[in-house]
């Protein structure tokens, strides 16, 4: 990404912007965008007293919240309208509050602790989600829903890290064997480790998204521009979303996390694991590196893609960084020409302007018009999002979306051979080859696709998978 560029602050000019998204017969649905939305004074605050005078199905509220993983955001709101608000309602989502304040120390002592051992094994890591991006959006680690830890590391010091987070305590996944490995580094993205304290609690990353995906980010220029972050934490003695007074220092952070771990498991302090240089761990206090702002924002949009945006909390963080930061747009859009993925980020903040009322660029302002697609793709997922269910990423709807998603025949191309060709872990199971015969697996992959486009469930015409043209009535194209 260039790094010369003059930021461009955002236009002043404004444009004739639709109110934010009301979604029919689904109150509870507006409150949820409302209590996130980028909107000040008196008319936003009539429209959630409105909402919340009408007629609520709380318990079904209270789904959409967990489902869209929005705790802080809601409760923040809602607690400052709490006679409006019934009162084992408010409760409930206090009790939330509390236990995701928790989770969010726990996992920012244990990122410390993960860090300090990969910096004395010589592994450079970058954290970029978790506590570094609610510190980055919010100003707090616990004002931001998540359950695990995100670092991305070199491919070259995958075996390394790996070995290291072994010995740290934390068993992985996929478990391979030793010839499968190369091949894994190659087209997979990450591992995911697990604790005592519970599953899938660390991704250790080398590439954002798999490479079928055809979008080649490049994790050593992240590590190269990387900012730096002061993460402190905030003070656990009001369950209140309130400014408090910082606990710094490893060791508070620390003592907080002994009181407050996700599932109240025993805290094994790092001392009692030796460093791969046989070094004992003294903590790395609260600065740490992680993506600057520019990568962070096209890596959350080729995120909330990859996931169908099925979570409004990625639609939040990604309106509150256009908000929050002085991003420079020239080289976001210079970056994401090179990637293929402008379309995809101009739909985000589309997306994040009609739900959340954010900025916008005069880049993107232009972008509906120069390529109309992206009004009928936001349209659909905005239906997506409406229903808040799960969506089927392993289904040909789900990769007829990605192949859209992308303005280039040459990525569209680029992104159906490698989805055909290249073999994952579920060819490695089903086969075992031996290392000679490694490049056999293609011919497995095939097979094992034309299989499952065989299958009742999963036929559909070729013309269908590559055809682009959406209907209503269709779950997504």
């Amino acid at each position: 990404m260039a790094t010369a560029a003059k930021p461009r602050p955002l236009s002043s000019e404004t444009v004739a912007w639709p109110p934010v998204r009301a979604f029919t017969d689904n109150s509870e649905l507006d409150l949820l965008v409302a209590c996130c939305a980028h909107s000040s004074g008196y008319a936003h605050a009539d429209r959630i007293r409105e909402l919340l005078s009408s007629p609520l199905d709380w318990e079904r509220m209270l789904r959409l919240v967990d489902h869209h993983r929005l705790v802080p955001q809601v409760y923040g709101t809602l607690s400052a309208c709490s006679h409006l608000v019934p009162t084992r309602q408010l409760d409930a989502l206090r009790s939330r509050y509390r236990e995701n304040a928790r989770n969010a120390l726990w996992f920012t002592a244990e990122l410390q602790r993960v860090l300090s051992y990969l910096e004395s094994a010589g592994i450079p890591a970058l954290p970029y989600k978790g506590p570094v991006l609610a510190k980055t959006l919010y100003g707090e680690v616990t004002q931001r829903q998540f359950n695990d830890l995100d670092i991305l590391i070199r491919p070259a010091d995958v075996p390394r890290a790996k070995a290291a987070l072994l010995a740290l305590g934390y068993p992985c996944s996929p478990e391979l064997r030793p010839q499968q490995e190369p091949a894994y580094i190659a087209s997979g993205c990450g591992y995911v480790f697990h604790s005592p304290a519970g599953r899938n609690l660390l991704d250790l990353q080398w590439r954002i998204l798999p490479r079928f995906y055809s979008i080649d980010f490049d994790v050593a220029d992240f590590l190269k521009r990387a900012d730096e972050i002061d993460l402190e934490t905030q003070s656990m003695e009001d369950a209140r979303p309130r400014p408090s007074e910082c606990i710094t220092g490893a060791m508070r952070c620390r003592e907080a996390a002994v009181e407050h771990s996700p599932r109240r498991k025993p805290w094994v302090e790092s001392e009692t694991l030796p460093s791969p240089g046989g070094a004992r761990d003294h903590g790395l206090g609260c600065r740490m590196r992680t993506l600057r702002a520019e990568d962070l924002l096209l890596v959350l949009c080729v995120h909330a893609a990859k996931h169908v945006w099925i979570q409004l909390s990625w639609l939040c963080d990604i309106a509150q960084l256009a908000n929050s930061q002085p991003l420079d747009w020239n080289a976001i859009q210079d970056e994401a020409c090179r990637l293929g993925i402008e379309r995809i980020v101009s739909l985000n903040l589309l997306l994040a302007r009609k739900l959340f009322r954010s900025a916008l660029p005069p880049q993107i302002q232009r972008r509906p018009q120069e390529d109309p697609s992206t009004n009928v793709l936001a349209d659909e997922i905005l239906r997506i999002i409406e229903r808040s269910t799960h969506y089927n990423t392993e289904s040909i709807p789900y990769f007829r979306l990605m192949m859209r998603l992308r303005e280039r025949w040459q990525d569209q191309a680029r992104l159906l051979w490698r989805l055909v060709f290249t073999p994952s872990v579920s060819e490695w199971s089903t086969v075992r080859l031996p290392k000679s015969l490694q490049p056999l697996y293609r011919l497995v992959r095939l097979s094992r696709l034309a299989k499952r486009l065989r299958t009742r469930h999963f036929y559909v015409p070729v013309r269908r998978l590559l055809s682009n043209d959406g209907g209503p009535g269709r779950q997504v194209l």
